[in-house]
């Protein structure tokens, strides 16, 4: 209907759910009731925990364009270079990734056309520029939203412990952080083609690779260590951070500047996308003299708010508390009685995060950022009301299509295509980010894509023997590129740019970097499709020291790389920067770095200078005093991320007798499993990060010895951490090079 017909997405959504209710009654069984009742279940669940996120994120994106703000932040882009090549890739690549974290839906790629014309781009040019950098940033734009929904719908259908309901989230946007970043690499000297072909790639491959690089790194790191949410936030600012400091002491052989600049015609209000008035802004100019330096930091402002409290609710012991009555209620949803084919009742209940929920975290942001910018109460009144106004279509469509998903997954629709696909075999991994392609690019949506097509991706994999984890994250992966070439978004591009009923054009033109795109993402799935399914879920233990200490040291680095960019200038501001970076990296990796957790039927230790995957198979004593410390039969092995302090250490167990060092002696791991988890110290149980642990590895080490009796085990394999190895030797060596000049 949206492909063939052109019919509105929310009409075709609509349309969809009522074809679904009837399938799933007439062909399927499922009584009236009970269908109608998933479908409002799913619905709900499309507006709540899923559209409050975008419609909360979308209005403090308004609320900048409202104050002025927002054309303040683009004019401090636009200043980093006069060079169109940096341009290009700061503004649609890592400004767009920005907007794609914060709103999503479209909106990125209108505000970013107008903003590349209003600096001298061609129409056409701005269009493919937009589109093609709108692909990376994609799996976690709108706070994640992609990722959040396919979580649940993806835990609804599989036993596999990793997606777990309490799993599913971390697992996924760990795995999708692993697949998108080949992408990040890419994108950026793809632009840099675009806008000026092979002399570009020649003149400005630096900006394009440390662009890619720095962007790839921080989505791999913060959606595998920090927030699944806060994934493009980062990586946006990071890597537009790392091309300001480039600009500073490089620039191109050659400068390519546009010789006039051209008159913005379109805007996004004519697309619908959303985004309100980034026409009108993008043709705003700077005050005399330049923006205030005030006025720049409350452009950032909301953006470094919302990084903070995303970062809080992330502290472990947080979290554990939002996730408790009363700020988080979990119900049977009513009239739902579903059970699978086994006779086994299926989970049917609905969570009420009403404080923890990422939407409601945006609106204690967003009344934060009113506070900053000093904004009428009328006019955040006014602000708000209008973006419900503007998403309202938004709404209706995302409601419909996660209504859809629910009715075939508790149905058994989605199951009997999964049984379908799962005929191809191993094939199917190569099929698996296809089909995301072809959602995204019918419904314009990844989100839409990962509620169409998780649930069937998960099914598909188990029958097919394949790992649901890779293929239902490779969905999403896919997905991303199948949004450049959506009717949905070649209409936004197009309109914004004045060429509306040219999308053809502007389709031929970027339909050759999308499949191109496709090729990597089928490469990166298909060549770890051979890694075995775990026995047992992943598990990441918190940290016991160092968490608050490791953040305050990176928010004082990063108010000395602020200080220093601003107070000096020359070889001073390069010294200043290196010596600032160079202690950040030693910041995360001996405080932020250290962690134990178990991933993939291993116990990791990851230390400051290496990690440590030691094969629960081989493991046979853990302890956990200072240190913890591993004993294979080879060797013992130490991991600082989990440790006892020396009180717990000396504390009196319940029978008043003081331990001595050895009576700790955490848990002996027979080759027989003989007294795994079974023996009882004279101290009283606590139930701190230090026992969970013990308990925790000794209940793994017995299920996979089960699982796997007979197997030889793999190898202990030790890996050094070069995410903080080579920019620490690297920052080492320029900053003594810079202090020799």
């Amino acid at each position: 209907m949206l492909g063939g017909l052109k019919i509105r997405a929310w009409v075709s959504g609509l349309s969809s759910l009522v074809v679904a209710l009837v399938v799933a009654v007439v062909l399927f069984g499922m009584p009236v009731g009970q269908s109608i009742s998933a479908g409002l279940d799913g619905a709900l669940f499309g507006f709540f925990p899923i559209m409050w996120i975008v419609l909360n994120a979308v209005w403090i994106y308004n609320l900048t364009v409202a104050s002025g703000h927002f054309a303040v932040l683009r004019r401090s882009f636009e200043r980093v270079s006069p060079d169109q090549r940096i341009q290009g890739v700061i503004i649609a690549f890592c400004f767009g990734a920005l907007l794609e974290a914060l709103a999503g839906f479209g909106t990125p790629v209108a505000i970013c056309t107008v903003m590349l014309m209003a600096l001298g781009f061609k129409p056409l040019k701005s269009a493919v520029v937009a589109l093609v950098a709108n692909t990376a940033p994609v799996a976690f734009g709108a706070i994640g939203i992609p990722v959040v929904t396919l979580a649940p719908i993806v835990a609804g259908v599989s036993d596999d412990p990793r997606l777990s309901d309490a799993n599913a989230l971390g697992t996924l946007g760990s795995m999708v952080g692993r697949q998108t970043p080949i992408l990040a690499l890419v994108v950026p000297l793809i632009l840099i083609f675009i806008i000026d072909g092979r002399r570009g790639l020649r003149q400005a491959w630096l900006p394009g690779l440390v662009c890619g690089v720095v962007f790839a790194v921080a989505q791999f790191a913060t959606a595998n260590y920090l927030s699944v949410q806060l994934t493009d936030i980062v990586a946006s600012l990071l890597a537009a951070g790392a091309l300001v400091v480039l600009v500073r002491v490089w620039s191109p052989s050659e400068t390519v500047s546009a010789d006039r600049p051209v008159t913005v015609g379109g805007g996004s209000d004519a697309s619908g996308s959303g985004g309100a008035g980034a026409g009108a802004e993008a043709v705003d100019t700077a005050p005399p003299g330049g923006d205030a330096r005030a006025d720049v930091l409350k452009a950032y402002a909301p953006y470094v708010v919302i990084i903070v409290i995303f970062s809080i609710t992330a502290i472990p012991a947080v979290a554990d508390l939002l996730a408790k009555e009363p700020f988080t209620y979990v119900f049977d949803w009513p009239g739902l009685d579903i059970t699978n084919a086994s006779g086994d009742p299926v989970a049917t209940t609905f969570k009420l995060n009403w404080l923890g929920a990422a939407g409601t975290l945006l609106v204690i942001a967003g009344l934060i950022t009113v506070a900053i910018l000093r904004l009428p109460w009328g006019r955040v009144a006014a602000t708000y009301a209008s973006t419900y106004v503007e998403l309202r279509a938004a709404v209706v469509t995302v409601m419909a299509v996660l209504g859809l998903a629910y009715v075939m997954n508790l149905s058994g629709q989605t199951s009997s295509l999964g049984v379908w696909l799962a005929g191809t075999g191993g094939a199917f991994a190569i099929l698996s980010p296809i089909l995301g392609w072809i959602g995204t690019a019918v419904t314009g949506s990844d989100t839409s894509s990962n509620s169409l097509f998780g649930a069937l991706q998960v099914q598909a994999a188990a029958k097919a023997g394949l790992d649901p984890v890779l293929l239902s994250a490779a969905n999403s992966s896919g997905g991303v590129l199948g949004k450049m070439v959506s009717p949905q978004n070649l209409a936004i591009a197009a309109a914004a740019v004045g060429m509306s009923g040219q999308e053809g054009e502007i389709f031929r033109k970027v339909i050759g970097w999308s499949l191109l795109m496709l090729v990597l993402i089928l490469g990166r799935v298909s060549t770890a499709e051979d890694v075995p399914r775990p026995v047992v879920g992943d598990v990441d233990f918190p940290r016991t020291s160092g968490t608050v200490t490791g953040w305050l040291g990176l928010v004082l680095v990063a108010v000395g790389l602020y200080v220093v960019a601003v107070e000096t200038s020359g070889l001073a501001t390069v010294r200043g920067v290196l010596a600032l970076l160079l202690v950040g990296v030693l910041v995360h990796a001996y405080l932020m770095r250290p962690r134990v957790s178990i991933a993939d039927d291993d116990l990791v230790l990851v230390n400051p200078l290496s990690t440590v995957r030691v094969p629960l198979q081989r493991v046979r004593h853990v302890t956990v005093r200072s240190i913890t410390k591993v004993t294979t039969q080879e060797r013992a092995y130490s991991g600082i991320g989990v440790g006892r302090t020396m009180r717990q250490m000396v504390r009196p167990s319940s029978e008043g007798v003081v331990p001595t060092p050895g009576s700790w002696g955490g848990r002996f791991l027979g080759g027989n499993g003989v007294g795994l988890g079974g023996q009882t110290s004279s101290r009283s149980r606590s139930t701190d990060t230090a026992d969970l642990l013990e308990d925790t590895v000794a209940r793994a080490v017995l299920q996979v010895r089960d699982a796997r009796a007979g197997q030889e085990p793999v190898p202990v394999r030790r890996q050094p951490a070069l995410l903080d190895l080579v920019p620490g030797v690297v920052l080492a060596v320029a900053l003594v090079v810079a202090l020799l000049l």
